[in-house]
């Protein structure tokens, strides 16, 4: 009885379909921009910035990764609807979105798991349609910014629903962001890093079942214990 229990509890999660999926994808970037601004200073363009004690210069090269969750609920604040755009931001404490990446030259990197806020999608439907990473972070002072940003020719992002991949094949360019600001000292300082993808693919995919599969499998326990139950009593 407990084989055939198994043997069935085994078929109903194999026959569970899965509608959207938990996306993991590998970048690498290389910095081409660098913009320093230290109180009120206008920003400068500079060949390289020092971010605790560590220093980023233009060349560098970054890699890392992120999780892309097509689960992902509405935002509750959303943004201004510009004339011949449509924006739509999705942000979801449950979702599994979170990114993670390192400079190869130095020791500074980034993890979700050190984020104060929730990582941001943001959706735009225009003449170029395009999706927006956004996460950030708090330590020792200094506030972090990070953007992933994929823009593509058209319509590649139809209507205002999360898309189920990011189509890369379609895509104009993308680009990588990472802005740090100190505010230790007496003037606050700031470094802008700018750099576009060397390489982008999709790594792993992990299907994640509808809420209504879970209750179809409880029902499917509930009765195979009935069955098993009513067996005992007519022994």
């Amino acid at each position: 009885m407990k084989t055939l229990l198994t043997s069935a509890l085994i078929g109903i999660m194999i026959a569970l379909p899965a509608k959207a999926d938990i996306l993991t994808y590998s970048f690498t970037a290389k910095i081409d921009t660098l913009i320093e601004q230290s109180g009120t200073i206008n920003p400068i363009s500079v060949s390289s910035g020092v971010v605790s004690g560590e220093t980023i210069s233009l060349g560098n090269s970054v890699k890392g990764s992120f999780t892309y969750d097509t689960t992902t609920r509405l935002s509750s604040w959303q943004p201004e609807q510009p004339s011949g755009a449509v924006y739509v931001i999705y942000s979801d404490l449950r979702a599994a979105n979170a990114v993670n990446f390192s400079f190869d030259q130095n020791n500074l990197r980034f993890n979700s798991n050190g984020s104060w806020s929730l990582p941001k999608i943001w959706l735009t439907n225009s003449n170029y349609d395009s999706l927006a990473y956004w996460d950030s972070a708090y330590q020792d002072s200094k506030i972090t910014h990070l953007r992933l940003h994929f823009v593509g020719n058209g319509d590649i992002f139809p209507g205002n629903a999360l898309p189920a991949t990011i189509p890369l094949d379609k895509l104009l360019f993308s680009s990588f962001t990472y802005e740090v600001s100190d505010y230790s000292g007496a003037t606050p300082w700031s470094l802008y890093a700018h750099g576009k993808f060397s390489s982008i693919e999709l790594t792993s995919t992990t299907p994640v079942p509808e809420p209504g599969m879970y209750l179809m499998l409880l029902a499917g326990l509930a009765g195979m214990g009935l069955v098993a139950r009513c067996r005992q009593m007519h022994r």
